[in-house]
């Protein structure tokens, strides 16, 4: 009895502990978008921050847990948060778990309430949510033009969020060139591909912002191989990797692996490149991040197949819709 007694007052210590990390502020505070004066920061308005930080490691089980905080102080305690961070906040949170529709319905929430407030770098982060929802319902050609235009309002006045939307940029004109979209214009997508994405890069590194030099280096280095320069390619992904073991993210980490595994089964190192990806796959079935796991199977889907193994890939395939249909 007496054992069991400590090992429930440990275990309520540390919940304690973890809690309290919760309502002080995230060790990359200065990246956090709606920051207030010292005076105003409360413990409410640090947990949020905490919330807005775990979905954007895409912490999924982090991020419910922190959700499930957020709820409880507010519903058992009455505690009072930012209403438009609330629901910017809680609209990334339904994003990141593919919950699109309601999503929409949180970032137009915001979106209204920091019109209200005539929060303009606020505003234009909730527009940034929206043209992101039109992205993942497959309106890319919709959320592209949205992005081009985000981007030139902000780019010279806020680097964080210009870094966001510059990357999503990037990505499209990546998107285009693989997708074979381009046509005859295949040079100028991919100039203006690695254009936005060293500009992404450079507010990155000026940010200090380790997660996302990870995330610029890690497609930029994926862009490079599809291109025609794997060697470059793999130093970009290194990069990615170094950025997301510095940062200590280990979504991140995974995440570098199904690229950097990818990159290798591609240049003739495929028994490297499927252990690399069967390794992160493992991390992302842990966590219960369905999405990252339909994206290993994808890529051991296409791995097997240009192998002739379409056995396996047949297999990869079925998980990956099996993920996807969890995800949606």
């Amino acid at each position: 009895m007496r054992i069991l007694l400590i090992v429930f007052v440990l275990l309520s210590f540390n919940s304690i502990g973890q809690d309290k990390v919760l309502f002080h502020a995230h060790k990359n505070e200065r990246l956090y978008p709606f920051k207030v004066d010292n005076s105003k920061a409360d413990s409410a308005y640090y947990l949020l921050q905490n919330f807005y930080f775990a979905c954007r490691e895409n912490n999924v089980i982090k991020a419910l847990e922190v959700k499930k905080i957020v709820d409880q102080k507010s519903e058992k305690y009455g505690w009072q948060y930012n209403l438009a961070d609330w629901h910017y906040i809680y609209a990334y949170y339904y994003r990141i778990n593919g919950q699109i529709d309601k999503a929409i319905i949180h970032y137009n929430e915001a979106k209204i309430h920091y019109t209200k407030d005539k929060n303009e770098i606020a505003i234009y982060w909730s527009e940034l949510g929206l043209a992101n929802c039109d992205y993942f319902l497959n309106r890319r050609e919709l959320a592209f033009e949205k992005y081009l235009e985000l981007y030139r309002k902000v780019k010279s006045k806020d680097a964080f969020l210009a870094a966001n939307i510059s990357f999503n940029i990037a990505v499209i004109y990546h998107e285009k060139y693989a997708s074979e979209e381009s046509e005859g214009a295949a040079q100028e997508i991919i100039s203006l591909s690695e254009l936005y994405y060293n500009a992404t890069l450079t507010n990155n590194r000026s940010l200090k912002d380790d997660l996302g030099a990870s995330h610029t280096f890690g497609l930029f280095g994926a862009f490079k191989s599809l291109i025609g320069q794997p060697d470059i390619g793999l130093i970009y992904l290194d990069s990615a990797m170094f950025y997301a073991r510095e940062g200590k993210l280990d979504e991140q980490i995974a995440f570098v692996q199904i690229n950097r595994g990818y990159h290798y089964a591609k240049n003739n190192a495929i028994s490297a490149g499927l252990e690399e990806i069967q390794e992160a796959l493992v991390y992302y079935k842990s966590v219960e991040n369905h999405n990252m796991c339909a994206l290993a199977e994808l890529r051991k889907a296409q791995i097997y197949n240009t192998l002739g193994d379409y056995e396996n890939a047949f297999t990869s395939t079925l998980e990956r819709i099996r993920f996807r249909d969890l995800y949606y």
